[in-house]
């Protein structure tokens, strides 16, 4: 029996970026602090998530009630977070106040099914003994109020929504790909466009939602073009997975091969 290779549609930009990275993390096990912004990221995701849950499930919880989670989170940790430069307070003020601008700004415009929802793996055999199951943990099911609905992902950071109200979208198109595959397969067909919802985390209390399209085809292919996937599938086929030294995640930072990498100047 062919051992499955377990994909998350959380890294699957990881892959694409720098495969030699993914390999180092996801293969070998190697892995490094988290970051005060995935700090604050983790937390508003926590936040907004009871947030709405609250909301679907006629708790009453308020805004302050939640916010609580992400100072918790940010407080106490479920994983090491290297603090050095950065400071607990500010990480808490930004989260609260990320957390306040999805809740009063994201929330009311939205209704949600399912929330933070590990989804059901998908198993897709890509030849040449090489099998991926694909797994993930969505954020959210939103529908329409008339039968449809559709995948949503939550991205906070300094640059997830411009100064003009645009949310950064391009590097989330093969993980949102990858939420509609699994999420078809256990709900449905999702007819809405799969959206990214961005918050700003630079204090700036900005918050927008993009659609994406063609989020599927990229990951599986169409006719005439090959899938994400099938490119994905040649790494391991040959055990080669390319180094990428011009990543913005090229730094001792983020890669945890980095001091040992012999790609990067």
């Amino acid at each position: 029996m062919i051992d499955p290779i377990r994909i998350r549609a959380s890294s699957m930009w990881g892959l694409l970026d720098c495969p030699l990275r993914w390999a180092k993390q996801n293969l070998q096990g190697m892995t490094l602090p988290s970051t005060p912004p995935a700090a604050i990221g983790t937390a508003v995701h926590a936040s907004t998530a009871a947030y709405d849950r609250s909301r679907l499930e006629g708790q009453g919880l308020t805004v302050d009630e939640t916010a609580g989670i992400a100072v918790d989170s940010i407080m106490l940790p479920d994983e090491e977070v290297d603090w050095a430069g950065a400071k607990k307070d500010k990480a808490v003020a930004t989260a609260i106040s990320t957390h306040v601008a999805y809740c009063t700004k994201i929330a009311p415009t939205q209704n949600y099914t399912q929330i933070e929802h590990t989804l059901k793996s998908l198993k897709i055999d890509m030849g040449e003994g090489v099998v991926f199951e694909l797994t993930g943990t969505l954020d959210r099911i939103r529908t329409d109020g008339a039968g449809n609905q559709g995948v949503g992902d939550v991205k906070t950071g300094i640059r997830a929504v411009s100064h003009d109200g645009t949310v950064a979208v391009g590097k989330h198109l093969p993980q949102l790909g990858e939420y509609e595959l699994l999420a078809e397969q256990e709900f449905g067909p999702m007819t809405l466009p799969p959206v990214i919802i961005g918050l700003s985390t630079g204090g700036t209390g900005r918050a927008g939602i993009a659609e994406i399209y063609g989020a599927r085809e990229a990951l599986v292919g169409t006719e005439t073009e090959p899938g994400l996937l099938v490119y994905v599938a040649q790494y391991f086929k040959s055990g080669l997975f390319p180094p990428n030294p011009g990543s913005f995640l090229c730094s001792e930072k983020y890669c945890p091969h980095h001091k040992q990498c012999i790609y990067h100047g």
